[in-house]
C-alpha cells in the first residue's frame, strides 16, 4: 500500500528568519574566529579546499555540491591581510 505525502508548510517563515540574520556581520565574525585560532597556533594562514570550510571562512558558496566531488576551488586565509579565493575563471561574477 502506498501513501501520498503532501508537503507540509514549515512551522516558521524561513524568509523572515533569514532576513533577521546580518550576513555581513556573521561572515566577519566567522573570519575573525578563524584568524584568532590561526594566531593562537602561531600559523601564518591556512589553505582551504573543502567547500564547507570555504563557505564558513569566506561566505562564498559557488557550486558546493560539484566541488565536493571535483575539488577546484581553494581559499587562502592569512592570519592578517586579504583572503584570496581561487575561483573558476568563468564564475568571476560570483565573487
Amino acid at each position: 500500500m502506498t501513501q501520498d505525502f503532501a508537503p507540509q508548510p514549515l512551522a516558521f517563515d524561513v524568509a523572515a528568519r533569514l532576513a533577521e540574520i546580518d550576513q555581513k556581520k556573521l561572515r566577519a565574525w566567522r573570519l575573525q574566529r578563524l584568524r584568532q585560532e590561526l594566531a593562537r597556533r602561531d600559523y601564518a594562514g591556512c589553505l582551504l579546499a573543502d567547500p564547507i570550510n570555504i563557505r564558513y571562512a569566506t561566505g562564498s558558496r559557488n557550486m558546493q555540491i560539484w566541488t565536493m566531488h571535483a575539488p577546484s576551488r581553494w581559499a587562502f586565509v592569512p592570519t592578517e591581510g586579504p583572503v584570496v579565493l581561487y575561483e573558476f575563471s568563468s564564475t568571476r561574477h560570483v565573487k
